[in-house]
Protein backbone atom coordinates (compact mmCIF):
# COMPACT_ATOMS: atom_id res chain seq x y z
CA UNK A 1 0.00 0.00 0.00
CA UNK A 2 2.76 2.44 0.73
CA UNK A 3 4.29 1.89 -2.56
CA UNK A 4 1.09 2.35 -4.51
CA UNK A 5 0.62 5.61 -2.16
CA UNK A 6 4.08 6.85 -3.02
CA UNK A 7 4.83 7.24 0.75
CA UNK A 8 8.33 9.55 0.84
CA UNK A 9 8.73 9.04 4.51
CA UNK A 10 7.03 7.31 7.20
CA UNK A 11 7.95 8.54 10.77
CA UNK A 12 7.60 7.13 14.06
CA UNK A 13 9.02 7.08 17.96
CA UNK A 14 9.73 5.69 21.01
CA UNK A 15 12.02 2.86 20.25
CA UNK A 16 14.85 4.72 22.33
CA UNK A 17 17.38 3.78 19.29
CA UNK A 18 17.40 5.16 16.10
CA UNK A 19 16.54 3.67 13.00
CA UNK A 20 16.47 4.74 9.39
CA UNK A 21 16.30 2.82 6.51
CA UNK A 22 14.81 2.31 2.96
CA UNK A 23 12.89 0.28 1.45
CA UNK A 24 11.86 0.64 -2.40
CA UNK A 25 11.38 4.37 -1.93
CA UNK A 26 10.24 5.40 1.13
CA UNK A 27 12.28 6.12 4.37
CA UNK A 28 11.23 4.92 7.16
CA UNK A 29 12.40 6.89 10.32
CA UNK A 30 11.95 5.99 14.07
CA UNK A 31 13.02 8.43 16.28
CA UNK A 32 15.76 7.46 19.59
CA UNK A 33 15.71 9.42 22.74
CA UNK A 34 17.46 12.31 23.29
CA UNK A 35 17.66 11.97 27.31
CA UNK A 36 16.87 8.67 28.52
CA UNK A 37 19.72 6.28 29.45
CA UNK A 38 17.41 3.05 28.93
CA UNK A 39 19.43 2.32 25.29
CA UNK A 40 20.01 -1.07 23.70
CA UNK A 41 23.21 -2.40 22.32
CA UNK A 42 24.92 0.10 20.46
CA UNK A 43 22.72 2.97 20.87
CA UNK A 44 23.00 6.60 21.95
CA UNK A 45 21.24 9.75 22.85
CA UNK A 46 20.66 11.66 19.66
CA UNK A 47 17.76 13.12 17.69
CA UNK A 48 16.92 13.68 13.97
CA UNK A 49 16.89 16.53 12.09
CA UNK A 50 14.52 16.45 8.39
CA UNK A 51 15.14 18.55 5.63
CA UNK A 52 12.95 18.11 2.30
CA UNK A 53 11.93 19.47 -1.15
CA UNK A 54 10.53 18.34 -4.27
CA UNK A 55 13.20 16.48 -4.78
CA UNK A 56 14.93 15.36 -2.33
CA UNK A 57 14.45 14.32 1.11
CA UNK A 58 17.85 14.23 3.94
CA UNK A 59 17.79 12.87 7.38
CA UNK A 60 20.51 13.61 9.66
CA UNK A 61 21.17 11.57 12.92
CA UNK A 62 23.24 13.06 15.49
CA UNK A 63 24.61 11.50 18.20
CA UNK A 64 24.66 13.98 21.73
CA UNK A 65 27.37 11.55 23.17
CA UNK A 66 30.44 12.20 20.81
CA UNK A 67 28.27 14.66 18.29
CA UNK A 68 28.82 12.86 15.18
CA UNK A 69 26.51 13.42 12.29
CA UNK A 70 24.78 10.42 10.28
CA UNK A 71 23.28 11.93 6.93
CA UNK A 72 20.81 10.00 4.79
CA UNK A 73 19.78 11.73 1.04
CA UNK A 74 16.97 10.18 -0.82
CA UNK A 75 17.03 11.98 -3.80
CA UNK A 76 13.55 10.77 -6.22
CA UNK A 77 15.80 9.83 -9.01
CA UNK A 78 18.62 7.80 -7.15
CA UNK A 79 18.88 5.08 -4.73
CA UNK A 80 19.81 6.02 -1.15
CA UNK A 81 23.44 7.79 -0.08
CA UNK A 82 24.89 7.61 2.96
CA UNK A 83 27.96 10.61 4.48
CA UNK A 84 29.25 10.46 7.80
CA UNK A 85 30.26 13.69 9.57
CA UNK A 86 32.19 14.17 13.09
Amino acid sequence: MIDDLKVDIVLSGHKHNQWIWKLNNTFFVTAGTAVSKKLKGKGFPGYNIIEFNDIEIKVKQINLLNGDTHIFVSNKNQKLSFNFES
